[in-house]
C-alpha cells in the first residue's frame, strides 16, 4: 500500500525559497532576515509543524507568524548563502 501523496503547504510555497530535497525532507529558506533559519520539512502527509526558536528572536515568546512585517534579506548575501548550502548538504 502506498502512502497518501505529500504536498507544501501553499503558505510556506509563498514565505520560502526552496533549496532542495533531501533523503527525508524538503530544504527552505524563509523570507524573512528576521528569522535566520532553514526549515527542514518532512515529507510526511500527517506532519503539520515542526519550528526551532531562539529566545532572543523578535517575536518571542509569541508565536512568529505575523508578529513583524518580513525583513527582506540581502538578495546576493542570500543567494551565496543558499550556493554554499547547496554545496555544503550535496544539493547543487
Amino acid at each position: 500500500m502506498s502512502e497518501p501523496a505529500w504536498s507544501l503547504h501553499s503558505q510556506l510555497k509563498k514565505d520560502t525559497i526552496d533549496i532542495g530535497d533531501l533523503p527525508l525532507c524538503r530544504v527552505l529558506v524563509i523570507k524573512d532576515a528576521h528569522y535566520p533559519w532553514l526549515l527542514l520539512v518532512p515529507r510526511r502527509p500527517d506532519i503539520i509543524e515542526i519550528i526551532a526558536r531562539r529566545a532572543r528572536d523578535v517575536a518571542w515568546p509569541r508565536p512568529v507568524w505575523g508578529v513583524m512585517p518580513p525583513l527582506p534579506h540581502d538578495s546576493e548575501e542570500v543567494q551565496n548563502f543558499i550556493s554554499a548550502l547547496r554545496r555544503k548538504i550535496w544539493l547543487g
